[in-house]
């Protein structure tokens, strides 16, 4: 439904709505928007999980709800490949070291090891 798209979409313009809250609410439930719509999550994964760092808030509040709150789905790893890669190549490796991870990044390690 195209008139579902336009709301979505209006929830990621940063200038109608720069909530860390709406970024939050989009990656818990990136599975289930990826399962009405995969076209539609496919092109939205950049402003969902933005990689520039201007935005790295916005990143962690979608990243770290999806990691803690979603369960695994094959079909929603085949999106986001990418962005796995990227947030292991964010841990910070001293805190491997000093076996301090946070609990995103033991989520992220959960999520690896399922799938």
């Amino acid at each position: 439904m195209p008139e579902v798209r336009q709301v979505l979409d209006e929830h990621l313009n940063l200038d109608i709505e720069p909530s860390l809250a709406i970024r939050s609410v989009y990656g818990q439930w990136f599975p289930w928007l990826a399962l009405l719509d995969p076209l539609w999550a496919n092109q939205s994964i950049g402003k969902i999980f933005p990689q520039d760092e201007t935005f790295s808030n916005l990143r962690r509040a979608a990243w770290e709800s999806y990691i803690n709150f979603s369960d695994i789905y094959n079909n929603v790893f085949d999106l986001l490949h990418e962005e796995y890669r990227y947030a292991v190549e964010q841990i910070d490796p001293t805190s491997i070291e000093r076996q301090k991870l946070t609990h995103t990044d033991e989520g992220l390690a959960q999520h690896l090891m399922t799938l």
